[in-house]
């Protein structure tokens, strides 16, 4: 999953608050990337800044990733200007054994006179990440600047939102204008939102948020399943197999081996057809296997006819290769715990009616 995170402090420098905000933003910043990093998911970040959540929150997520010696990307979209180029490549030299790290240039309108209009490039970037990722968390920003404006444009695109309070400014007010539905949706969780050290929490209602987002269209009933795996690695397809199976649901899973590059047999073609969740257990044996290419392509045209879901188990840190995968939302699942647990999110996004589903998004 890709998250985007946007925010800073809601003050100015010159605020008695100012030196209070930065602190706890600094803190709970650096938190929530480290956490957004632990669970797998990518981040996508704009501002190489002091003072910003990006920041602070790609320091936090690199760090992590340090220190585990692998993990997702941290994703910069920010505008070619020249100095932001030298910000940026400061940072990154703080980080350079971090390969996934990485930074997109945007370009940077001018104004009749030739010089960098930043305001815009900024929000240029920021809107470019934004429709890059799955969800977005917002933390603070000044009232009334560009904060205010893409916030707006997070609803106009209907994308699940997390806006933390805690440092008021345009994040609070996103919380003000959905608050009733915030409230109706996450329930006594919604608290999470008003605190600076919830950062697990708060990873975990967006993967939910976002998780309804993919189950919005009408299932059918009753459910099927076929699920995709490397014969190399079958130890994940037994488990989702087995808990698919103690709650009643029809399971096609074939568990015979292929020559490389032998066509998909009849049966197995059928069983996709027949089927309307497809389940892919990605992994680095997966991606090395064309038979389960095969079967993922067959699965992804059928999405784009609406005839089923995709639903992709990260078991390890395999980038996804296919195209058409790329922009779909993943699910880290190293371990059972982890695999159960987004399972059965998805099943309950599943069997929501669909206009409980549509009045939630």
């Amino acid at each position: 999953m890709k998250i985007f995170l946007i925010g800073g402090v809601s003050v100015e420098n010159s605020d008695p608050n100012y030196e209070k905000q930065k602190e706890d933003l600094n803190r709970s910043m650096a938190e929530l990337g480290k956490t957004i990093a632990q669970a797998g998911h990518d981040l996508l970040v704009c501002s190489p800044f002091e003072g910003s959540a990006d920041a602070a929150a790609a320091q936090g997520a690199l760090t992590q990733v340090l220190g585990s010696g692998q993990g997702p990307d941290i994703e910069f979209h920010h505008p070619d200007a020249p100095a932001v180029i030298r910000k940026m490549q400061a940072f990154r030299s703080r980080f350079a054994a971090a390969e996934c790290l990485k930074s997109f240039q945007h370009p940077t309108p001018k104004d009749e006179r030739g010089n960098d209009v930043l305001e815009y490039a900024w929000l240029l970037s920021q809107t470019y990440a934004m429709d890059r990722s799955h969800g977005a968390i917002a933390l603070g920003g000044k009232v009334g600047r560009s904060a205010s404006l893409l916030l707006g444009l997070v609803d106009v695109r209907k994308k699940p939102l997390l806006p933390l309070t805690f440092l008021g400014g345009a994040a609070a007010q996103a919380f003000d204008r959905r608050r009733y539905l915030l409230e109706d949706r996450l329930g006594t969780k919604v608290a999470a939102l008003h605190h600076p050290n919830c950062s697990a929490e708060i990873v975990e209602l967006l993967v939910t948020a976002s998780s309804e987002g993919t189950t919005s269209s009408p299932s059918p009933t009753p459910l099927k399943f076929f699920i995709s795996y490397p014969r190399a690695r079958p130890c994940e397809a037994d488990f989702v197999e087995t808990a698919l199976r103690r709650r009643h649901y029809d399971v096609f899973r074939d568990e015979n081996d292929f020559a490389p590059g032998t066509p998909i047999t009849g049966a197995i073609e059928a069983a996709i057809f027949s089927a309307n969740v497809f389940i892919a257990i990605w992994s680095k044996e997966y991606a090395c296997s064309d038979w389960c290419f095969d079967e993922l392509s067959l699965a992804l045209q059928r999405q784009e006819a609406g005839k089923l879901k995709v639903w992709i188990l990260c078991v390890d840190n395999t980038r996804i290769i296919p195209p058409g995968a790329r922009n779909l939302i993943n699910y880290p699942a190293r371990s059972r715990e982890e695999l159960e647990r987004h399972l059965m999110v998805l099943l309950e996004q599943s069997r929501k009616p669909v206009t409980e589903q549509t009045r939630a998004g």
